[in-house]
């Protein structure tokens, strides 16, 4: 069964709203970034977007979409990771119009069988 967020996420990308998209957001640290997930849910207030919500007809599932349903948010607290930078890490970061470019080194034991 598909979690209600992600059937009230899909019907609002059709409303041409972000509500329900996850992203990542990385945080500089003297030892490498942080990255956590946060989801957007700005618009679940916006009487415009609810209104238009309500007159939604495109695919759905309607079980998950009723008022009845529990909406059900996942817990993305344990889902961040650090990407450590440094002398001998391998691993860089850079910006380019706003987009963050990662390349990672895994260390050769990750590699191995």
């Amino acid at each position: 069964m598909t979690p209600p967020c992600w059937s009230l996420a899909r019907a609002a990308a059709w409303l041409l709203s972000d509500l329900g998209l996850i992203v990542a957001m990385p945080r500089w640290q003297p030892d490498g970034a942080r990255f956590d997930y946060f989801m957007n849910f700005q618009d679940a207030p916006n009487e415009e977007f609810l209104e238009r919500l309500r007159g939604y007809v495109g695919p759905a599932n309607v079980a998950d979409m009723s008022s009845n349903a529990e909406l059900v948010l996942p817990d993305l607290q344990k889902r961040g990771f650090i990407l450590p930078w440094g002398p001998g890490s391998g691993n860089w970061l850079s910006l380019n119009r706003g987009a963050v470019r990662i390349r990672h080194q895994w260390p050769r034991s990750a590699l191995d069988p």
